[in-house]
């Protein structure tokens, strides 16, 4: 363990299980499940918002993947000397990201979020909706 020197940190936006974290840290184990949605014309009817839930995606409902088995490493440091950071400027940090200066013992983060856009073509006003590739998971 050290000392974390921080001269300034600027940061505009924190949201959805993220933090900021200055020093050392033993468990770190942000998680966020997340539906965003945006229709042009911004008319919410009934059907849609009963149709846009997590329910209605199948890979929400799957489990987080298995955590990796612990490994033992072995570490030695000549010199106790501290972390030193200038200054740090970030626009966001979201979904279970973390800005971190320090050590970190165990950490593990998961995000899952479906961005569904639904937009009205040009010529007849119909809506595209790319519901079709909900199923894919990312390892």
């Amino acid at each position: 363990m050290r000392d974390s020197v921080v001269k300034t940190v600027n940061c505009q936006s924190t949201d959805n299980s993220s933090s900021i974290r200055i020093g050392d840290t033993k468990w770190l184990t942000p998680q966020s499940v997340a539906l965003a949605v945006q229709r042009e014309g911004a008319y919410y009817s009934r059907e849609f918002q009963e149709r846009h839930t997590f329910q209605y995606y199948h890979f929400m409902d799957q489990p987080f993947p298995k955590q990796l088995q612990p490994f033992q490493c072995k570490v030695s440091r000549q010199e106790k000397q501290p972390i030193k950071v200038g200054n740090i400027n970030v626009i966001g940090i979201t979904a279970s990201s973390t800005l971190h200066v320090g050590s970190l013992e165990h950490g593990d983060a998961f995000s899952k979020i479906k961005h569904v856009r639904q937009l009205l073509e040009a010529d007849d006003e119909e809506e595209v909706d790319d519901h079709e590739t909900d199923d894919q998971v990312i390892d």
